[in-house]
């Protein structure tokens, strides 16, 4: 049932997000969504089945977009679980907390004019 509310609420809210599945090897292995607007990239979820998290593919994907805001020169956001455990990926990535509530952290990355420069 979350699952379901969760995909609703995507639907709605985030409706021209664009929808990527992840694979490797043929077999899908997570998704991916992305709201591109005019002055901001929003990254709205990425998830990764049990058995592919940290191995580097979602830090992966994100560098990916992180190079393409940089290239376009505007900033990537995104909103975390206040417990999640990506949080401290986020950081590492370059991302800064912009605000808080009792379930979500939202994050920025400015946009950078001389390349990436988040680290891992």
């Amino acid at each position: 049932m979350q699952f379901t509310a969760q995909q609703r609420w995507y639907e709605m809210t985030y409706s021209q997000a664009g929808h990527q599945i992840i694979e490797q090897g043929g077999a899908s292995i997570g998704r991916l969504l992305v709201l591109r607007q005019p002055d901001v990239v929003i990254l709205v979820d990425i998830s990764l089945l049990a058995e592919f998290r940290g191995k580097g593919i979602g830090g992966g994907l994100i560098r990916d977009l992180i190079q393409d805001c940089d290239r376009i020169k505007i900033p990537l956001r995104l909103q975390v679980r206040v417990n999640n455990p990506a949080l401290r990926l986020y950081e590492r990535l370059g991302f800064r907390k912009t605000g808080q509530d009792q379930m979500y952290t939202q994050m920025e990355r400015p946009a950078s004019t001389t390349g990436y420069s988040g680290g891992l």
